[in-house]
């Protein structure tokens, strides 16, 4: 007889991303002995026990990664097109469901030839094709050609954004790459956009593509996500 062990592991307010939708599935299966075994030791403690198969208590996000790519290599990288240009996703969903208002703490990025510091962009989520909010912006010290992680101070995000990087930056070269591909059914949210003085213009999707742009915060959708293994 196969048997389903699931262990629900806290992390602060919310839950350690540890699975992808197979996990979403695991969480309607039935409490085990070691489950109640670990919510009584956490009162014991002191803590308030995150529910077991019964989702995350509302009001609270799940901490951790949004990812739309599948990882390196890219399949291609852009370089300045005209005008200083920013290449973003738009964030908006996480495992085929809608966002929650959240805190963006890090973003991970893959630029092609870059200068350093790389100049990273928080802004709210597009405003048909002219303006949008720039919420903030990050200087990161980077190495073209592979993944870089830039932390950001606690930056409140709404539940639709977007996070991207400057390209021919004040008249650099700096690249952005892309990749032709997505991640556990998410499909395409790559973005384009022109920024001079300080004015977002000509903003537009570049269908079947998603720049390699990672964020990291409790801004996931509050479903319970467990790891679990089959005996």
């Amino acid at each position: 007889m196969k048997r389903v062990w699931a262990t629900v592991i806290a992390v602060g307010a919310g839950v350690a991303l540890l699975g992808g939708t197979s996990a979403v599935q695991a969480a309607r299966k039935t409490t085990t002995k070691e489950q109640r075994a670990q919510v009584r030791q956490q009162r014991q403690q002191g803590k308030k026990p995150a529910r077991v198969g019964r989702g995350v208590p509302k009001g609270e996000n799940v901490v951790g990664t949004i990812q739309y790519d599948p990882g390196g290599p890219p399949d291609s990288v852009v370089s300045e097109p005209g005008g200083d240009n920013i290449f973003a996703n738009h964030f908006n969903t996480a495992l085929g469901a809608p966002l929650r208002a959240g805190n963006l703490t890090a973003v991970t990025f893959f630029p092609g030839n870059v200068a350093n510091p790389a100049i990273i962009s928080v802004l709210g989520p597009p405003n048909g094709t002219t303006a949008t909010q720039i919420l903030s912006i990050a200087i990161s010290g980077v190495v073209g050609n592979t993944f870089n992680t830039a932390n950001v101070a606690p930056v409140g995000v709404g539940p639709a954004f977007m996070v991207g990087q400057y390209v021919g930056a004040f008249g650099g070269t700096d690249q952005a790459a892309l990749r032709a591909a997505s991640y556990a059914g998410q499909g395409f949210h790559a973005m384009q956009m022109n920024f001079n003085s300080a004015s977002i213009t000509g903003v537009v999707a570049l269908p079947g593509q998603n720049c390699m742009f990672r964020t990291t915060g409790d801004v996931l959708t509050p479903v319970e996500l467990m790891n679990f293994r089959i005996e």
